[in-house]
């Protein structure tokens, strides 16, 4: 799976915004400017639950608000999908039409969280263990880790490439 793109509407410090994915996509920012809510509401858009297993994924509306929505654009296997997730809603996934038309989205799984699990290929545990190492951190983890265990995690992650 290769994310192309995720807009959030009404989450947490964001009104409304998109985030545009490449390759190799970096993160930054001031303390609070809204990057570890950007990796909430990615896991939120993926998966349905917030990060954070003590929180509820209402707990990412922006305040005063009782929804919110994540969209995530993602490539698989070749084809394009959207998968649109709305804390009061059901989530609905959609693929490129047939015709190939850029913006043509047909809907794909329109009845909840079930149809959309296998899409993923990446497990919650396996996205929640990745989603905040700071590479810093990561490179030293795993260069600290038994052979056996680095490697093992490597292939969890898919982060071979690395070394």
């Amino acid at each position: 799976m290769i994310i192309e793109r995720i807009d959030l509407e009404g989450i947490a410090c964001y009104q409304k915004k998109s985030f545009d994915f490449s390759n190799l996509t970096v993160v930054y920012g001031e303390n609070r400017s809204g990057k570890s809510t950007l990796v909430y509401a990615l896991f939120f858009g993926l998966f349905g639950e917030h990060l954070n297993p003590s929180l509820s994924p209402g707990d990412l509306c922006r305040k005063g608000l009782a929804d919110g929505s994540v969209t995530v654009i993602y490539e698989d296997g070749g084809q394009r999908f959207q998968l649109r997730r709305s804390i009061a809603g059901v989530p609905i996934l959609r693929c490129v039409s047939p015709e190939g038309q850029q913006d043509h989205w047909q809907t794909v799984a329109p009845d909840g969280a079930n149809s959309t699990a296998g899409s993923l290929g990446v497990p919650p545990a396996v996205a929640a263990l990745t989603s905040f190492f700071q590479e810093g951190e990561l490179i030293l983890f795993l260069k600290e880790m038994p052979k056996y265990s680095r490697t093992l995690l490597q292939h969890i992650v898919r982060m071979d490439e690395i070394f």
